[in-house]
């Protein structure tokens, strides 16, 4: 199970977007691994441009399955949000969300925001 972030999911639509992102997005979704969350869908419904932007945000939302934010994942955050305060880590909630998402349904996050690597060293 491959959590799709934000940032790899805009990187593989770009046209000159990053090749390896691309490639592995690609490979996720055909695999059938690729999922996505509600705060990614938020982000992209967010960002959308114009119908055909928004068109293909509905399209991800209808076909990938959903990691749900439940009140344990909603504490884990919390957890982690404390622990990265204590650290000295400073990133976006969203991005502390999308994280604790992907570790509590144990699915690894494809991503190229460096808030993740952030995160993940100071957290893993």
């Amino acid at each position: 199970m491959i959590l799709l972030d934000t940032s790899a999911l805009i990187e593989a639509l770009r046209e000159k977007g990053q090749g390896d992102i691309r490639a592995r997005v690609g490979s996720a979704l055909r695999s059938g691994e690729a999922v996505i969350c509600e705060p990614v869908l938020l982000e992209l419904y967010q960002g959308a441009r114009g119908a055909k932007e928004i068109q293909m945000v509905k399209e991800y939302e209808n076909v990938l399955t959903q990691l749900k934010c439940t009140d344990q994942v909603w504490k884990t955050s919390f957890s982690h949000a404390q622990k990265l305060r204590k650290k000295g880590v400073t990133v976006p909630n969203i991005d502390i969300l999308i994280y604790s998402i992907s570790r509590f349904y144990r699915a690894d996050l494809l991503s190229c925001d460096g808030h993740f690597t952030k995160i993940i060293h100071a957290l893993e």
